[in-house]
């Protein structure tokens, strides 16, 4: 008898280990980003469907004991050449590595695949300690040559959590000449920005030396709240290595050409601008001190609000060096950008993963410089003040959007409007007109009715920030006529 039961005491054993622990509990999942309207994406080897998948009844389960993630459900596809629709019922497994990422396997019970389909899926933790109590997971449906990709995301536990308010004391780096960030090799899209040859953030300071300006404290997030309103959350994909997840999970033995980690990168931003956080930060304050005159000044350094991206960074070192040379002697304000491990941020409702900048306009009043003060006559509404210096401004977006870093640029409609006479005095946008930096300067800046006293900046996901979640282009437009 004793021979009988050993086997099957033994299998009891390995079903209890491989099964999440008793305390996780299945959370149901949301799609990140589906277009209206079915899109077809060329990715290396591989044409990318998206637009014409769905999700049905999936949740996910973490077993954070075994760093176990198990994800149910089925998803129907809707081909694109004709062909009948079809459902794949999910049901698969993985284990976390140590960078966070999950290559999932099919489960116990994963029914066969429908003829001719192949199946690939890959999870993005996202939580601390690349735990994936939250987490992207990037299905990916192989039929007739076309690759069905459907992303969704999970929180099984708040995924972005609010970091105390004891935030680390400013640094300063002990070399005053240290070099600026290497300029990165800036393609059509967002690309690796190499790290600057100084890492000032690791550097030491004596605060009682780190200049503080004296000017006005600005008010803990000022109107702040509807940054980007409902184009946040609605059309948030994230944009990843798609061509390369899809090499390793659809084609294994091909995983040789991607043994190199992805997080070997800089990887500093994780999950969305409205409920995210920051790794590894880059130090705005530290690089000012540096390399002054900067061309900007970061204006109440004391809240500790000058972290941010690598990309974001640069950008604004750009910006500040374009200042010098365009209005010599001016030093361009700098708000708020973000906590050095991110999460909420006063009443902002983004800043929350390295992405955003406040920066103030141009102004000739010298009494103006060198805070964010509003650029309407009336404070919130009117015409332009006489001070604001508009063709200087424009500039200073172009030189921006040209760095193809800009995601957005939220400011206000009066403002907008005047840079648009502006582009149509110059000749640089004719109606009608969908190409040209002007046009996707004007595509991305976006009228905002609080956004009088600053301009606020965004930029994009570089495939660096594999945790990224990226928001959706602008619609196509000006917005100009």
């Amino acid at each position: 008898m004793k021979i009988v039961c050993w086997p099957f005491l033994f299998f009891a054993l390995f079903l209890s280990a491989c099964a999440p622990g008793s305390k996780d509990e299945q959370t149901s999942v949301t799609t990140t980003y589906s277009p209206p309207a079915p899109t077809v994406s060329q990715e290396g080897n591989y044409s990318v469907v998206h637009g014409a998948t769905e999700v049905k009844d999936m949740v996910t389960q973490y077993d954070s004991s075994k760093k176990g993630l198990f994800l149910r459900g089925k998803i129907n596809v809707r081909p694109i050449d004709g062909t009948n629709p079809f459902v794949v019922e999910v049901d698969l497994e993985g284990q976390s590595d140590r960078d966070g990422f999950v290559v999932m396997k099919a489960g116990a019970n994963q029914p066969a695949l429908p003829p001719d389909v192949k199946m690939g899926v890959k999870a993005t933790c996202l939580g601390k300690d690349n735990q994936c109590t939250s987490s992207f997971i990037d299905i990916y449906i192989q039929y007739r040559e076309k690759v069905y990709h459907h992303q969704v995301e999970s929180h099984e536990t708040p995924a972005y959590p609010v970091p105390g308010k004891e935030q680390e004391k400013p640094t300063t780096p002990t070399k005053p000449g240290a070099t600026a960030p290497t300029k990165p090799s800036v393609p059509a899209a967002p690309s690796e920005p190499k790290k600057p040859d100084t890492k000032p953030e690791d550097k030491k300071t004596d605060p009682k030396k780190t200049e503080v300006k004296t000017t006005p404290e600005i008010p803990d997030g000022e109107d702040e709240v509807d940054e980007g309103g409902g184009e946040l959350e609605a059309n948030g994909r994230y944009v990843g290595d798609i061509q390369g997840d899809i090499e390793k999970i659809l084609e294994p033995q091909n995983s040789d050409k991607t043994k190199t980690s992805t997080r070997s990168k800089l990887d500093q931003v994780i999950g969305p601008v409205t409920a995210g956080r920051l790794e590894k930060a880059t130090n705005l304050l530290a690089y000012e001190i540096a390399n002054r005159p900067a061309g900007f000044h970061i204006v109440n350094p004391q809240r500790e609000r000058y972290f941010g991206s690598i990309e974001l960074v640069y950008l604004i070192a750009k910006m500040g060096e374009f200042t010098k040379k365009l209005i010599p002697n001016y030093a361009l304000p700098i708000g708020d950008l973000s906590r050095k491990t991110g999460g909420k941020l006063g009443s902002h409702a983004s800043h929350q993963n390295g992405l955003d900048v406040d920066i103030a306009f141009y102004f000739r009043d010298a009494k103006i410089q060198g805070n964010l003060f509003s650029a309407l006559q009336a404070g919130k509404s009117g015409k332009p003040v006489v001070s604001w210096m508009p063709e200087e401004q424009w500039k200073l977006f172009k030189s921006a959007i040209s760095t193809k870093y800009v995601d957005r640029i939220f400011i206000h409609q009066t403002l907008k409007s005047a840079l648009c006479q502006i582009a149509i005095k110059n000749g640089e946008i004719k109606e009608g007109q969908t190409e040209g930096d002007a046009y996707e300067l004007l595509r991305r800046l976006r009228p905002e009715k609080n956004h009088y006293n600053h301009f606020h900046l965004r930029v994009k996901c570089s495939k660096t920030q594999v945790r990224c979640r990226q928001m959706a282009d602008p619609a196509p437009g000006t917005g100009c006529f």
